[in-house]
C-alpha cells in the first residue's frame, strides 16, 4: 500500500525508503519508539523488557520481550531492511529459547532490570490498564 500526503487538495506519493537508507538506527530509535507505542502495533501485547538476554553462555538478545493478555510470551525482533539474512533460523532459535521460559522467569528478569534502573516503584499502574485487575495484582506480586 502506498503512502501519500495531501497538499493543495491533491495526493502526492511519498517515495519508498528504508530505515537504513534514512540512517535511522534500529536499537536507539526504532526499537525504543515501538516499545513506547506497542499498543499501536500489537494492542494485545505489553513490552516487559527491551534487549532481553537472560540466558547463560549466550550473547543473543531479543529486541522486545512482551506478554499478551493471557500471559503468553511474545518475541518481537526488528529488522531495518529486507535482507534479513537467516531470519527464519533466528525465529526458530528464539522460539526454542523462549519455549523453556516460564512467565515467572520473564517477570523475575524484568524485576532485576527494573531494580537496577530504580524503576520498580508501583508496577501495578503500568499493568493495570493492560491486564485485568486480578492479573495485574498477580504480576505485581511476582515483581515484588
Amino acid at each position: 500500500m502506498g503512502l501519500f500526503t495531501l497538499e493543495d487538495q491533491e495526493f502526492k506519493k511519498v517515495a519508498k525508503t528504508t530505515f537504513m537508507r534514512e540512517s535511522i538506527p534500529e536499537r536507539r530509535d526504532i526499537q525504543s519508539a515501538i516499545a513506547k507505542s506497542m499498543s499501536d502495533f500489537l494492542p494485545d501485547c505489553l513490552v516487559i523488557q527491551e534487549e532481553f538476554n537472560n540466558w547463560e553462555n549466550c550473547q543473543r538478545r531479543i529486541d522486545l520481550l512482551c506478554i499478551d493478555k493471557v500471559f503468553n510470551l511474545v518475541v518481537v525482533e526488528l529488522k531495518r531492511d529486507e535482507q534479513g539474512v537467516h531470519m527464519e533460523l533466528q525465529a526458530v532459535r528464539y522460539a526454542a529459547m523462549v519455549s523453556q521460559m516460564t512467565f515467572n522467569d520473564a517477570a523475575s528478569a524484568t524485576k532485576n532490570i527494573l531494580i537496577n534502573k530504580a524503576l520498580l516503584r508501583v508496577p501495578s499502574r503500568r499493568y493495570s490498564s493492560f491486564l485485568s485487575e486480578t492479573k495485574a495484582r498477580l504480576l505485581t506480586s511476582i515483581l515484588r
